[in-house]
Formats: structure tokens, C-alpha cells, sequence
């Protein structure tokens, strides 16, 4: 990687780390929109919901999920 991209600092460690955690997020917003509760907003391009309660519930309740960003 560094033959080709001499300037850079990322390593191929770094580019498997990223691509894992962005697996990782696609998959929660996969089951996140599966659940009738969210949907998926093309205007915000995000999962969106209902109230603060659902996400609460929805956090209690899936292992891992609170390593999603929240935005409100």
C-alpha cells in the first residue's frame, strides 16, 4: 500500500478496522429498519423514529446497539 500511496499514513490495518465498524453500523441500521418502529428517511438519509421511548426500548433490548451514533 505504501508503493502506491507513498504520502499516506493509513496502514491496511486501519482500512480492515474501518470497513469492519462500517459493517458494523449498516448491519444495526439494517435491524434497526426491520423493526416497525424506525424507518429509514431519504431526506435525512438516517433511520428515524417516533420518540426517545422507542429508542430506549429498542437500546434495552439489542446487545451492541448503543455503539450507534445518535443524533436528535
Amino acid at each position: 500500500m505504501f508503493e502506491k500511496f507513498p504520502a499516506s499514513s493509513i496502514t491496511t490495518n486501519h482500512c480492515k478496522n474501518k470497513h469492519k465498524r462500517l459493517k458494523e453500523k449498516y448491519q444495526s441500521a439494517v435491524d434497526m429498519i426491520a423493526c416497525s418502529e424506525f424507518e429509514w428517511s431519504d431526506a435525512l438519509q438516517c433511520v428515524v423514529f417516533d420518540s426517545k421511548e422507542v429508542l430506549d426500548q429498542y437500546i434495552k433490548q439489542t446487545p451492541l446497539s448503543h455503539s450507534i451514533c445518535i443524533l436528535t
